[in-house]
């Protein structure tokens, strides 16, 4: 047995001490080397990345943060008694047309004839205690359409064309 152990252990040690491996390991060490060394400068280079990216998102973040303040804060506050007051004229117009619609659907169902009567809109006495709003986020079709008259003017003439032997071509002297 001790014959296989010295001819393993000489063989071994050949192969050691050859001239091509301690080529091969030269190579395999400076390989090893550089690889090591590129491995480090791309970790670097990783870093250096997630860095300048952290710090892109934070002066990011806190800019859109400001902006979003700033554009917060010039909201102006509603003022709630307008717009109670635009809610009631908003119902109140609802209600009206409604009522109005309803009783015409009535007459039809009827067979009465149709009233052509103004559309119902609220009594001034109704709106004199409601302040005007100069902008209205609720548009009130009785603040819009104005008095019946108003609505029920009749439209313009249309234009006559103008008689073609009247018209000159320009050619003529």
């Amino acid at each position: 047995m001790s014959n296989q152990i010295s001819s393993q252990a000489a063989q071994l040690w050949r192969t050691i001490s050859a001239q091509e491996t301690g080529h091969t390991y030269q190579q395999t060490l400076a390989v090893t080397w550089t690889i090591l060394k590129e491995t480090v400068v791309l970790v670097w280079l990783v870093m250096c990345l997630a860095v300048v990216a952290v710090d892109w998102f934070w002066n990011g973040s806190i800019a859109a943060g400001q902006q979003a303040r700033t554009w917060f804060n010039h909201f102006e506050q509603p003022d709630t008694r307008l717009m109670a007051s635009e809610a009631g004229r908003a119902v109140l117009s609802a209600g009206k047309s409604g009522v109005a619609f309803t009783l015409s659907q009535a007459r039809e169902q009827l067979g009465l004839p149709d009233k052509k009567a103004a559309p119902m809109l609220p009594d001034r006495q109704e709106l004199n205690h409601l302040k005007p709003v100069a902008t209205s986020a609720v548009s009130s079709p009785a603040v819009v359409q104005g008095s019946a008259q108003e609505t029920e003017r009749p439209a313009p003439a249309p234009a006559q064309a103008p008689d073609p032997s009247e018209v000159s071509d320009g050619n003529s002297q």
